[in-house]
């Protein structure tokens, strides 16, 4: 289960910065503050969470902010569906 739960981590954390090499190069100051300032916040997090040996709460964190990222930074909004009818 352990096992497990760090494999779901690692993955999400390679997105999270895949998210963020990819998609932020372009963000205005303010943006880039607002990230960080999150991802701060998740960091305290971990550390609370490592302390109680629940790995399964901090990968719940973890899932809350890739989610917000990816809308944040507006991936929500691209619609390849015209990419796809070449296909």
């Amino acid at each position: 289960m352990e096992e497990e739960l760090n494999k779901l981590i690692s993955m999400k954390m390679e997105a999270i910065n895949l998210m963020y090499e990819t998609y932020t190069e372009d963000l205005p100051v303010s943006k880039l503050e607002q990230i960080s300032e999150r991802h701060g916040l998740l960091l305290q997090q971990q550390m609370f969470w490592a302390s109680q040996n629940n790995t399964k709460r901090f990968l719940y964190d973890l899932k809350d902010f890739s989610d917000w990222l990816y809308k944040f930074i507006g991936l929500d909004l691209i619609d390849d569906t015209d990419d796809m009818k070449d296909f």
